[in-house]
């Protein structure tokens, strides 16, 4: 339910701040039907990495699957399957480890992960491009670009309509459940959508009226509000996210101060870099003893 104009518009500006859009995930009517929950449930955990991890509804589950199959693998993950590959291949304190190697995909600018594999690795049973490719065989969801084990942020763009009174509290509790679940998955994490979204009988006014700790803003759809979007997903890159826009409970209209540039060590060396340069600079144009 999703407007197509303010997902694009979204993914643009995410662009214009510097950040690349890794994929998407277009959810079809059948996700949110009532006679899915069941399937939904189960496909849940048939491919989860660990189904144990699994509690609530089914959306809970659902949210913590897929956003453990979007978030880019932490250092400890890593460290774990090496550690647990060697013993599997028989305890050898030589095994090769895996080696992540990062690839920009062609198409929307997109950037995908693909890994080889050592052979002294253990197969961890998890494929995190399977299980998007098991929602998309189910029909619940249409994967665009390359977004498994690639997404260090996430947004959640609320549909364009509200539900119709009598699914209302439904629809919401599942779209509000599934948000919270990929932002334990994935970090931080946005529902943005339009005014209607941040009053009463609106997704994200449950999910302010539930305190997530996810950033919200109920002002996309416009261009300022795109720009506020944007804002409110870098203002929680440290830590948790808080609600912006026109609708109750929000903490103000966008982000003060505004978030800044990230730094990263990339970054850091280009400034070392170019002070340096300048720094040379200005020793060949300094006046020598005589001149």
């Amino acid at each position: 339910g999703a407007d197509e104009e303010v997902v694009r518009s979204l993914g643009g500006r995410v662009e214009e701040a510097g950040g690349s859009v890794v994929g998407r995930l277009l959810f079809e009517e059948a996700f949110l039907d009532s006679g899915s929950a069941t399937f939904v449930d189960e496909l849940a955990l048939q491919t989860a990495a660990d189904p144990g991890d699994l509690s609530g509804n089914p959306y809970d589950k659902a949210g913590t699957a897929l956003g453990h199959a979007l978030a880019v693998p932490s250092e400890a993950d890593t460290e774990t399957e090496g550690a647990e590959g060697s013993e599997d291949a028989g305890g050898s304190e030589d095994s090769e480890s895996r080696d992540e190697e990062r690839s920009d995909d062609t198409e929307d600018g997109a950037e995908s992960r693909s890994q080889s594999e050592g052979d002294g690795d253990r197969d961890t049973g998890h494929d995190a491009a399977a299980v998007l490719s098991a929602g998309s065989e189910g029909g619940l969801l249409t994967v665009e670009g390359s977004p498994a084990e690639s997404a260090d942020t996430v947004v959640v763009v609320a549909p364009a309509a509200n539900a119709p009174e009598e699914d209302q509290e439904r629809v919401n509790t599942a779209l509000t459940s599934f948000t919270a679940a990929l932002h334990q998955q994935v970090g931080p994490t946005l529902l943005a959508g339009g005014a209607d979204s941040g009053r009463p009988g609106g997704v994200i006014a449950q999910a302010r009226a539930q305190e997530r700790t996810h950033a919200t803003v109920d002002v996309a759809g416009r261009p300022t509000g795109d720009v506020v979007a944007v804002l409110a997903l870098a203002d929680s890159l440290g830590g948790s996210g808080s609600p912006y826009g026109i609708g109750e409970g929000v903490v103000g209209f966008l982000p003060d101060p505004l978030p800044g540039p990230v730094e990263t060590a990339e970054t850091e060396a280009d400034t070392e870099a170019a002070t340096e340069s300048g720094n040379d600079e200005a020793r060949r144009r300094a006046p020598r003893s005589g001149e």
